[in-house]
């Protein structure tokens, strides 16, 4: 037994970490319970995640159960890969504290990682999948990653054609860049799949004011 621990202790290691990090992590403490998604309550690093491990018919009763069968039903086995996305967002929330360059990289990378976990160990049915594609982009936006950004978003729109915040966040870069008449074509294109969203409508009104307002002038694409 010692010749094999020996032999292999970065893999007795990596099962170690593996077996005590996912299902008995460090829960999330309450100050950041308060500001994350009530969902985070019932992952692998949350509050009540003993659900996971327990008989049903031994919780049954218990009231927490049936929140937490609600988002099973829901998000399925990607439930068990949420506690990172709920990490993701404590590290992001860190962000807007750093005081300088290196510390707001830094923070922004572990939320990236902290996404992709999510995103790599789940399939393209997880329903939350579009969600945390754009919001990846959000951050890589952040990172200055603009073409890694724009993949991570329009990712999201293959999976959903009418997630309108994907268009929304799309459109505000390119309008930022100052192709204007761009991030229009982008918004037209979320109508045409949600053509009642009042989100995409509003922003591109705004858009089309401010391109009027240019003369209908617009910078190249960037």
């Amino acid at each position: 037994m010692l010749f094999n621990c020996v032999k292999y202790p970065i893999m007795i290691l990596l099962i170690l970490f593996e077996s005590t990090s996912f299902t008995h992590g460090q829960p999330f403490k309450p100050e950041e319970l308060a500001f994350l998604p009530d969902v985070c309550k019932y992952t692998m690093w949350g509050p009540y995640r003993d659900l996971f491990n327990l008989d049903p018919s031994a919780y049954k009763g218990d009231p927490r159960y049936h929140k937490f069968y609600e988002y099973h039903q829901i998000l399925g086995p990607g439930l068990k890969s949420m506690h990172h996305y709920c990490k993701g967002l404590i590290e992001f929330k860190k962000f807007f504290s750093c005081k300088d360059e290196q510390c707001r990289a830094f923070e922004l990378e572990r939320t990236v990682a902290e996404f992709d976990y999510v995103l790599e160990n789940t399939d393209s049915t997880f329903p939350l999948k579009p969600e945390i594609l754009v919001k990846k982009g959000e951050v890589q936006f952040l990172l200055n990653k603009n073409t890694e950004a724009i993949a991570s978003v329009y990712q999201a729109i293959k999976l959903r054609p009418s997630y309108d915040q994907a268009y929304l966040v799309l459109s505000n870069y390119f309008a930022e860049q100052g192709d204007v008449k761009y991030a229009c074509s982008i918004l037209e294109e979320g109508l045409r799949h949600a053509p009642e969203n009042e989100a995409l409508k509003n922003r591109l009104q705004q858009l089309e004011g401010l391109r009027n307002n240019l003369g209908g002038k617009s910078k190249g694409k960037k």
